[in-house]
Protein backbone atom coordinates (compact mmCIF):
# COMPACT_ATOMS: atom_id res chain seq x y z
CA UNK A 1 0.00 0.00 0.00
CA UNK A 2 1.26 3.32 -1.05
CA UNK A 3 2.31 5.69 1.47
CA UNK A 4 0.13 8.66 -0.36
CA UNK A 5 -3.27 6.03 0.45
CA UNK A 6 -2.09 5.21 3.90
CA UNK A 7 -1.75 8.96 4.75
CA UNK A 8 -5.55 9.39 2.85
CA UNK A 9 -6.91 6.81 5.09
CA UNK A 10 -5.44 8.20 8.35
CA UNK A 11 -6.56 11.70 7.68
CA UNK A 12 -9.86 10.64 6.53
CA UNK A 13 -10.23 8.32 9.86
CA UNK A 14 -9.35 11.70 11.60
CA UNK A 15 -11.93 13.91 10.25
CA UNK A 16 -14.44 11.40 10.91
CA UNK A 17 -13.30 10.75 14.31
CA UNK A 18 -12.78 14.69 14.90
CA UNK A 19 -16.36 15.48 13.50
CA UNK A 20 -17.54 12.69 16.22
CA UNK A 21 -16.08 13.72 18.99
CA UNK A 22 -15.42 17.38 18.96
CA UNK A 23 -18.63 19.41 18.45
CA UNK A 24 -17.20 22.62 18.82
CA UNK A 25 -14.82 23.04 15.87
CA UNK A 26 -13.48 26.01 16.83
CA UNK A 27 -11.29 23.84 19.54
CA UNK A 28 -9.19 23.03 17.05
CA UNK A 29 -7.70 26.35 15.67
CA UNK A 30 -6.99 27.59 19.63
CA UNK A 31 -3.29 26.93 20.82
CA UNK A 32 -4.48 25.98 24.01
CA UNK A 33 -8.28 25.22 25.62
CA UNK A 34 -9.67 23.83 28.14
CA UNK A 35 -11.54 21.07 27.74
CA UNK A 36 -14.35 17.75 29.58
CA UNK A 37 -13.27 14.90 27.75
CA UNK A 38 -16.23 11.90 28.20
CA UNK A 39 -14.96 8.71 28.20
CA UNK A 40 -17.40 5.24 27.37
CA UNK A 41 -18.87 3.67 29.18
CA UNK A 42 -21.01 5.61 31.04
CA UNK A 43 -21.18 5.52 34.86
CA UNK A 44 -25.07 4.56 35.33
CA UNK A 45 -24.70 1.52 35.45
CA UNK A 46 -22.82 1.55 38.42
CA UNK A 47 -24.74 3.92 39.89
CA UNK A 48 -28.21 2.02 39.17
CA UNK A 49 -26.46 -1.28 40.48
CA UNK A 50 -25.70 0.60 44.15
CA UNK A 51 -28.80 1.52 44.44
CA UNK A 52 -30.54 -1.98 43.90
CA UNK A 53 -28.39 -3.19 46.97
CA UNK A 54 -29.05 -3.02 50.44
CA UNK A 55 -26.96 -1.53 53.15
CA UNK A 56 -26.97 -1.26 56.47
CA UNK A 57 -26.50 2.72 56.61
CA UNK A 58 -26.54 5.77 54.18
CA UNK A 59 -23.50 6.41 55.51
CA UNK A 60 -22.60 2.49 53.78
CA UNK A 61 -24.14 2.84 51.08
CA UNK A 62 -22.46 6.59 50.42
CA UNK A 63 -18.73 4.86 50.60
CA UNK A 64 -19.60 1.62 48.05
CA UNK A 65 -20.93 3.99 45.62
CA UNK A 66 -17.29 6.25 46.15
CA UNK A 67 -15.67 3.10 46.06
CA UNK A 68 -16.83 1.40 42.76
CA UNK A 69 -17.56 4.67 40.82
CA UNK A 70 -13.81 5.75 42.10
CA UNK A 71 -12.40 2.04 41.08
CA UNK A 72 -14.42 1.71 37.97
CA UNK A 73 -14.15 5.58 36.73
CA UNK A 74 -9.86 4.98 37.08
CA UNK A 75 -9.51 1.46 35.16
CA UNK A 76 -11.42 3.25 32.38
CA UNK A 77 -9.35 6.31 32.85
CA UNK A 78 -6.11 5.02 33.15
CA UNK A 79 -4.36 4.50 29.70
CA UNK A 80 -5.62 8.52 29.00
CA UNK A 81 -4.68 9.56 32.15
CA UNK A 82 -1.08 7.91 31.37
CA UNK A 83 -0.67 9.33 28.02
CA UNK A 84 -1.83 12.94 29.40
CA UNK A 85 0.65 12.74 32.35
CA UNK A 86 3.39 11.39 30.34
CA UNK A 87 2.85 14.45 27.93
CA UNK A 88 2.28 17.18 30.27
CA UNK A 89 3.32 20.59 29.31
CA UNK A 90 4.16 23.45 31.79
CA UNK A 91 0.68 25.24 33.09
CA UNK A 92 -1.30 22.42 31.99
CA UNK A 93 -3.45 20.57 34.50
CA UNK A 94 -5.26 16.91 34.49
CA UNK A 95 -8.32 16.48 36.68
CA UNK A 96 -10.02 12.98 36.85
CA UNK A 97 -13.36 12.71 38.17
CA UNK A 98 -15.33 9.50 39.88
CA UNK A 99 -18.83 11.01 39.72
CA UNK A 100 -19.36 11.46 35.88
CA UNK A 101 -16.58 8.99 33.86
CA UNK A 102 -14.60 12.44 32.60
CA UNK A 103 -11.80 14.23 33.10
CA UNK A 104 -10.63 18.00 32.71
CA UNK A 105 -7.48 19.45 31.02
CA UNK A 106 -7.03 22.84 31.11
CA UNK A 107 -4.10 24.63 28.75
CA UNK A 108 -4.42 21.77 26.52
CA UNK A 109 -2.18 22.21 23.85
CA UNK A 110 -3.66 21.97 20.10
CA UNK A 111 -1.15 19.37 19.63
CA UNK A 112 -1.96 17.03 22.40
CA UNK A 113 -5.81 17.25 21.61
CA UNK A 114 -4.95 16.09 17.90
CA UNK A 115 -2.88 13.17 19.54
CA UNK A 116 -5.89 12.50 21.67
CA UNK A 117 -8.25 12.40 18.83
CA UNK A 118 -6.44 10.25 16.48
CA UNK A 119 -6.51 8.01 19.38
CA UNK A 120 -9.94 8.16 20.39
CA UNK A 121 -11.34 4.93 19.40
CA UNK A 122 -9.17 2.91 21.35
CA UNK A 123 -9.48 5.18 24.89
CA UNK A 124 -13.00 5.19 24.71
CA UNK A 125 -13.55 8.44 24.30
CA UNK A 126 -17.54 9.81 23.84
CA UNK A 127 -16.59 13.36 23.04
CA UNK A 128 -14.46 16.84 23.73
CA UNK A 129 -15.98 19.98 24.93
CA UNK A 130 -15.07 23.11 26.44
CA UNK A 131 -15.05 23.21 29.81
CA UNK A 132 -18.78 24.54 31.06
CA UNK A 133 -18.44 28.41 32.89
CA UNK A 134 -21.93 29.21 33.99
CA UNK A 135 -21.95 33.53 35.31
CA UNK A 136 -22.94 33.49 39.01
CA UNK A 137 -26.98 33.52 38.32
CA UNK A 138 -27.43 37.72 38.21
CA UNK A 139 -30.07 39.13 41.15
CA UNK A 140 -32.07 42.10 40.82
CA UNK A 141 -33.82 44.91 42.76
CA UNK A 142 -31.01 45.00 45.17
CA UNK A 143 -32.03 47.21 47.94
CA UNK A 144 -29.98 48.78 50.68
CA UNK A 145 -27.97 46.93 52.87
CA UNK A 146 -29.94 47.25 56.51
CA UNK A 147 -28.00 46.86 60.36
CA UNK A 148 -31.38 46.33 62.05
CA UNK A 149 -32.57 42.46 62.07
CA UNK A 150 -36.01 41.43 61.12
CA UNK A 151 -36.37 39.47 64.78
CA UNK A 152 -39.88 38.70 64.68
CA UNK A 153 -43.57 39.14 62.35
CA UNK A 154 -44.75 41.21 61.00
CA UNK A 155 -40.79 42.06 60.33
CA UNK A 156 -40.15 39.37 58.73
CA UNK A 157 -39.62 38.59 55.65
CA UNK A 158 -42.42 38.03 53.10
CA UNK A 159 -41.45 34.96 51.82
CA UNK A 160 -40.98 33.33 54.76
CA UNK A 161 -44.44 34.10 55.97
CA UNK A 162 -46.36 33.32 52.97
CA UNK A 163 -44.58 29.60 52.37
CA UNK A 164 -46.02 29.31 56.39
CA UNK A 165 -42.82 28.47 58.09
CA UNK A 166 -43.79 29.86 61.35
CA UNK A 167 -46.77 27.64 61.82
CA UNK A 168 -44.33 24.76 61.52
CA UNK A 169 -41.79 25.90 64.07
CA UNK A 170 -45.17 26.05 66.28
CA UNK A 171 -45.07 22.78 65.98
CA UNK A 172 -41.27 22.35 67.41
CA UNK A 173 -40.08 21.56 63.67
CA UNK A 174 -37.46 23.73 62.71
CA UNK A 175 -35.01 21.78 60.70
CA UNK A 176 -33.27 20.02 63.62
CA UNK A 177 -31.06 16.77 62.39
CA UNK A 178 -31.45 17.63 58.42
CA UNK A 179 -27.88 18.80 56.76
CA UNK A 180 -28.46 20.88 53.50
CA UNK A 181 -25.44 21.09 51.14
CA UNK A 182 -25.44 24.52 49.45
CA UNK A 183 -23.01 24.83 46.13
CA UNK A 184 -22.83 28.51 45.81
CA UNK A 185 -19.93 31.36 46.15
CA UNK A 186 -18.68 30.58 49.56
CA UNK A 187 -21.02 31.83 52.92
CA UNK A 188 -19.91 34.61 55.83
CA UNK A 189 -20.18 32.11 58.53
CA UNK A 190 -19.56 34.33 61.25
CA UNK A 191 -22.66 36.67 60.01
CA UNK A 192 -25.25 36.75 63.40
CA UNK A 193 -28.14 35.04 61.70
CA UNK A 194 -25.80 32.47 60.19
CA UNK A 195 -23.15 31.44 62.67
CA UNK A 196 -23.43 28.50 64.43
CA UNK A 197 -24.95 26.28 61.54
CA UNK A 198 -22.27 25.99 59.09
CA UNK A 199 -20.28 23.02 59.36
CA UNK A 200 -16.92 24.36 58.62
CA UNK A 201 -14.78 21.03 58.70
CA UNK A 202 -17.25 19.93 56.06
CA UNK A 203 -17.14 22.52 53.70
CA UNK A 204 -14.59 22.83 50.91
CA UNK A 205 -13.02 25.49 48.10
CA UNK A 206 -12.58 22.92 44.71
CA UNK A 207 -9.88 25.61 43.94
CA UNK A 208 -7.52 25.71 46.88
CA UNK A 209 -8.59 22.15 48.78
CA UNK A 210 -9.33 23.81 52.26
CA UNK A 211 -11.97 24.17 54.22
CA UNK A 212 -12.34 27.43 54.29
CA UNK A 213 -15.26 29.02 51.52
CA UNK A 214 -14.81 32.98 52.25
CA UNK A 215 -17.76 34.16 50.00
CA UNK A 216 -16.65 37.53 48.04
CA UNK A 217 -19.25 37.83 46.15
CA UNK A 218 -22.93 37.74 48.76
CA UNK A 219 -24.66 35.32 46.69
CA UNK A 220 -23.72 31.78 48.60
CA UNK A 221 -24.35 34.24 52.03
CA UNK A 222 -27.67 35.26 51.24
CA UNK A 223 -29.47 31.60 50.00
CA UNK A 224 -27.60 30.10 53.19
CA UNK A 225 -29.41 32.77 55.13
CA UNK A 226 -32.82 32.04 53.79
CA UNK A 227 -32.31 28.05 54.72
CA UNK A 228 -31.01 28.07 57.84
CA UNK A 229 -30.94 31.95 58.78
CA UNK A 230 -32.15 32.92 62.47
CA UNK A 231 -33.33 36.50 63.68
CA UNK A 232 -36.03 35.65 61.27
CA UNK A 233 -34.38 35.08 58.09
CA UNK A 234 -34.22 31.10 57.61
CA UNK A 235 -37.26 29.07 56.57
CA UNK A 236 -35.60 26.12 58.81
CA UNK A 237 -33.39 27.56 61.24
CA UNK A 238 -32.11 24.92 63.34
CA UNK A 239 -30.62 23.50 60.40
CA UNK A 240 -27.15 22.74 59.12
CA UNK A 241 -25.01 23.33 55.98
CA UNK A 242 -22.77 22.78 54.26
CA UNK A 243 -21.06 24.60 51.66
CA UNK A 244 -19.36 23.94 48.77
CA UNK A 245 -17.03 26.38 46.79
CA UNK A 246 -18.03 25.41 42.97
CA UNK A 247 -18.65 29.08 41.82
CA UNK A 248 -16.28 32.03 42.46
CA UNK A 249 -16.79 35.76 42.34
CA UNK A 250 -18.47 35.92 38.74
CA UNK A 251 -18.17 32.12 37.62
CA UNK A 252 -19.23 28.71 37.94
CA UNK A 253 -17.15 26.27 36.39
CA UNK A 254 -17.23 23.01 35.68
CA UNK A 255 -14.72 21.57 37.00
CA UNK A 256 -15.54 22.72 40.64
CA UNK A 257 -18.86 22.16 40.82
CA UNK A 258 -18.36 18.29 39.68
CA UNK A 259 -15.96 18.07 42.68
CA UNK A 260 -18.56 19.96 44.44
CA UNK A 261 -20.71 17.32 43.28
CA UNK A 262 -18.76 14.35 44.12
CA UNK A 263 -18.06 16.09 47.95
CA UNK A 264 -21.67 16.82 48.54
CA UNK A 265 -22.34 12.91 48.61
CA UNK A 266 -19.01 11.96 51.10
CA UNK A 267 -17.83 15.42 52.81
CA UNK A 268 -16.10 13.50 55.45
CA UNK A 269 -12.97 10.88 55.02
CA UNK A 270 -16.03 7.80 55.65
CA UNK A 271 -19.01 9.04 54.15
CA UNK A 272 -20.94 9.56 57.77
CA UNK A 273 -22.33 13.22 57.42
CA UNK A 274 -23.51 13.37 53.95
CA UNK A 275 -26.14 16.40 53.13
CA UNK A 276 -29.96 15.45 52.65
CA UNK A 277 -30.49 18.16 50.38
CA UNK A 278 -28.58 19.99 47.82
CA UNK A 279 -29.51 23.45 46.95
CA UNK A 280 -27.81 24.92 43.85
CA UNK A 281 -28.48 28.39 42.97
CA UNK A 282 -26.51 28.33 39.66
CA UNK A 283 -26.76 27.28 35.55
CA UNK A 284 -26.73 28.20 32.60
CA UNK A 285 -28.06 26.99 29.27
CA UNK A 286 -30.35 24.50 28.22
CA UNK A 287 -30.74 20.77 27.15
CA UNK A 288 -26.82 19.28 28.68
CA UNK A 289 -26.50 16.49 30.24
CA UNK A 290 -22.98 17.21 31.32
CA UNK A 291 -24.65 16.65 34.95
CA UNK A 292 -27.35 14.17 35.01
CA UNK A 293 -24.57 11.62 36.42
CA UNK A 294 -23.87 13.73 39.35
CA UNK A 295 -27.67 14.39 39.91
CA UNK A 296 -28.45 10.47 39.79
CA UNK A 297 -26.18 9.34 42.31
CA UNK A 298 -27.39 12.30 44.50
CA UNK A 299 -30.42 10.64 44.42
CA UNK A 300 -29.45 7.33 44.92
CA UNK A 301 -28.20 8.20 48.18
CA UNK A 302 -30.91 10.13 49.49
CA UNK A 303 -30.29 13.73 48.63
CA UNK A 304 -33.27 15.76 46.49
CA UNK A 305 -31.72 18.46 43.78
CA UNK A 306 -33.19 21.54 44.09
CA UNK A 307 -32.47 23.83 41.41
CA UNK A 308 -33.11 27.25 40.43
CA UNK A 309 -34.79 27.07 36.93
CA UNK A 310 -33.00 30.11 36.09
CA UNK A 311 -33.70 34.00 35.16
CA UNK A 312 -33.80 33.97 31.13
CA UNK A 313 -37.90 34.78 31.31
CA UNK A 314 -40.48 35.66 29.92
CA UNK A 315 -40.10 33.64 27.23
CA UNK A 316 -41.48 29.86 27.11
CA UNK A 317 -38.32 27.27 26.62
CA UNK A 318 -36.50 28.87 28.82
CA UNK A 319 -35.49 27.01 31.80
CA UNK A 320 -31.56 26.29 32.47
CA UNK A 321 -29.69 23.53 33.01
CA UNK A 322 -29.59 21.47 35.18
CA UNK A 323 -33.06 22.56 36.39
CA UNK A 324 -34.51 21.89 33.37
CA UNK A 325 -32.99 18.21 33.66
CA UNK A 326 -36.08 15.48 34.74
CA UNK A 327 -34.33 14.10 37.43
CA UNK A 328 -33.57 18.04 39.01
CA UNK A 329 -36.51 19.47 41.05
CA UNK A 330 -36.97 23.00 39.40
CA UNK A 331 -37.65 26.31 41.11
CA UNK A 332 -39.37 29.11 39.89
CA UNK A 333 -39.63 32.95 41.41
CA UNK A 334 -43.07 34.31 42.54
CA UNK A 335 -43.88 38.01 43.89
CA UNK A 336 -45.02 39.04 46.92
CA UNK A 337 -48.37 39.37 45.05
CA UNK A 338 -47.90 35.50 43.90
CA UNK A 339 -47.17 36.79 40.19
CA UNK A 340 -44.66 34.95 38.44
CA UNK A 341 -41.31 37.41 38.01
CA UNK A 342 -40.76 38.39 34.63
CA UNK A 343 -37.35 37.08 34.91
CA UNK A 344 -38.36 33.42 36.23
CA UNK A 345 -37.51 30.57 33.20
CA UNK A 346 -40.50 28.97 31.74
CA UNK A 347 -40.65 25.18 30.36
CA UNK A 348 -41.01 23.55 28.22
CA UNK A 349 -37.92 21.65 28.39
CA UNK A 350 -36.66 20.28 24.88
CA UNK A 351 -38.11 17.00 25.63
CA UNK A 352 -41.88 18.54 26.32
CA UNK A 353 -40.90 18.20 29.93
CA UNK A 354 -42.86 20.51 32.04
CA UNK A 355 -40.47 23.03 34.17
CA UNK A 356 -40.39 24.58 37.15
CA UNK A 357 -41.47 21.80 39.17
CA UNK A 358 -42.94 24.17 42.01
CA UNK A 359 -42.22 27.80 42.70
CA UNK A 360 -41.29 30.30 45.67
CA UNK A 361 -40.89 33.68 47.01
CA UNK A 362 -37.74 35.32 44.92
CA UNK A 363 -38.52 38.96 44.62
CA UNK A 364 -37.42 41.38 47.07
CA UNK A 365 -36.06 38.97 49.47
CA UNK A 366 -34.45 39.95 52.80
CA UNK A 367 -31.75 37.11 53.46
CA UNK A 368 -27.72 37.67 54.98
CA UNK A 369 -25.68 40.60 53.49
CA UNK A 370 -21.90 39.09 53.10
CA UNK A 371 -20.20 42.57 54.21
CA UNK A 372 -20.73 42.38 57.50
CA UNK A 373 -21.49 40.34 60.67
CA UNK A 374 -25.04 41.76 61.06
CA UNK A 375 -26.17 43.43 57.32
CA UNK A 376 -29.09 42.47 55.78
CA UNK A 377 -29.91 43.26 51.98
CA UNK A 378 -32.97 42.31 49.83
CA UNK A 379 -32.08 40.27 46.59
CA UNK A 380 -34.39 39.02 43.90
CA UNK A 381 -33.56 35.80 41.71
CA UNK A 382 -34.92 32.29 40.90
CA UNK A 383 -31.61 31.87 42.85
CA UNK A 384 -33.21 33.54 45.94
CA UNK A 385 -36.87 31.16 45.48
CA UNK A 386 -34.40 27.93 45.41
CA UNK A 387 -33.57 27.85 49.20
CA UNK A 388 -37.13 28.88 50.20
CA UNK A 389 -37.88 25.31 48.75
CA UNK A 390 -34.53 23.86 50.28
CA UNK A 391 -35.83 25.07 53.40
CA UNK A 392 -39.09 23.64 53.64
CA UNK A 393 -37.64 20.81 52.87
CA UNK A 394 -35.18 20.35 55.49
CA UNK A 395 -38.47 20.95 57.78
CA UNK A 396 -40.40 17.94 56.18
CA UNK A 397 -36.76 16.02 56.45
CA UNK A 398 -37.04 17.44 59.97
CA UNK A 399 -40.18 15.59 60.73
CA UNK A 400 -39.87 12.95 59.51
CA UNK A 401 -36.32 11.50 59.71
CA UNK A 402 -35.64 8.91 56.64
CA UNK A 403 -38.23 10.72 53.96
CA UNK A 404 -37.20 9.22 50.38
CA UNK A 405 -36.09 11.72 48.11
CA UNK A 406 -39.40 10.29 46.55
CA UNK A 407 -41.80 11.16 48.68
CA UNK A 408 -40.24 14.13 49.48
CA UNK A 409 -41.15 15.33 45.75
CA UNK A 410 -44.74 13.71 46.19
CA UNK A 411 -45.01 15.80 49.11
CA UNK A 412 -43.71 19.25 48.35
CA UNK A 413 -46.11 19.26 44.68
CA UNK A 414 -48.84 17.83 46.03
CA UNK A 415 -49.45 20.07 48.49
CA UNK A 416 -48.85 23.78 46.83
CA UNK A 417 -50.53 26.82 47.21
CA UNK A 418 -52.61 27.23 43.50
CA UNK A 419 -53.80 30.93 44.97
CA UNK A 420 -51.50 32.79 42.03
CA UNK A 421 -52.13 35.09 39.77
CA UNK A 422 -53.11 33.35 36.43
CA UNK A 423 -53.49 34.56 32.72
CA UNK A 424 -55.08 32.15 30.62
CA UNK A 425 -51.92 32.00 28.82
CA UNK A 426 -48.96 29.12 29.33
CA UNK A 427 -46.48 27.72 27.58
CA UNK A 428 -45.92 24.36 25.72
CA UNK A 429 -49.98 24.10 25.31
CA UNK A 430 -50.63 24.35 28.86
CA UNK A 431 -52.57 27.01 30.31
CA UNK A 432 -51.32 28.66 33.73
CA UNK A 433 -54.45 28.43 35.41
CA UNK A 434 -54.17 24.65 34.96
CA UNK A 435 -51.71 22.60 37.14
CA UNK A 436 -49.17 21.22 36.95
CA UNK A 437 -48.05 24.37 34.20
CA UNK A 438 -44.98 25.56 32.47
CA UNK A 439 -44.55 29.04 34.69
CA UNK A 440 -45.47 27.81 38.24
CA UNK A 441 -45.02 24.53 37.79
CA UNK A 442 -47.07 22.65 40.51
CA UNK A 443 -47.99 25.60 42.22
CA UNK A 444 -46.41 27.92 44.87
CA UNK A 445 -44.79 26.03 48.29
CA UNK A 446 -46.60 25.60 50.95
CA UNK A 447 -44.74 24.16 54.05
CA UNK A 448 -47.46 24.05 56.89
CA UNK A 449 -49.47 22.10 53.46
CA UNK A 450 -46.53 19.95 53.03
CA UNK A 451 -46.36 18.64 57.05
CA UNK A 452 -50.09 18.39 56.84
CA UNK A 453 -49.94 15.95 53.62
CA UNK A 454 -46.53 14.12 54.87
CA UNK A 455 -48.49 13.42 58.13
CA UNK A 456 -51.34 11.45 56.42
CA UNK A 457 -49.02 9.85 54.15
CA UNK A 458 -46.06 8.72 55.96
CA UNK A 459 -47.89 7.71 59.29
CA UNK A 460 -50.94 5.26 57.96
Amino acid sequence: MSQLLISFICLFFSTLVQAQTIQDQSLLSDSFSNVMITLNPSVRPIIQQIGQQEFESNQAKRFALVENMRAWTQAVQGPLLFLLQDLKVANMTIKSFWITNGIIVRNLPLPLLELVLLLSVPFNIASIERVQEFPVLPTFDSGPVLTAAPQVAPAMPWGIKDVNAPQVWDQGIRGQGCTVGIIDTGVRETHEAIAGRVLLDQCLDPMTGLSSVPDLNGHGTHVTGTICGGMGIGVAPEAEVVMCKGCGTSFCTQDSLLTCGEHMICPTSDCEDGPDIVSNSWGGGSNSDSYDDMLFSWEIVGMLPVFAIGNSGPACSTANTPGDRPIAFGVGAVMINKNLTSFSSKGPTNAGNIKPEISAPGANVLSADFKTNDGYQSLSGTSMACPHVAGVAALLISAFPGITTDNLRNVLVQSTNKSVVTSGFGCGGKVNSNFPNNYYGHGFVDALKALNLASQLLTK
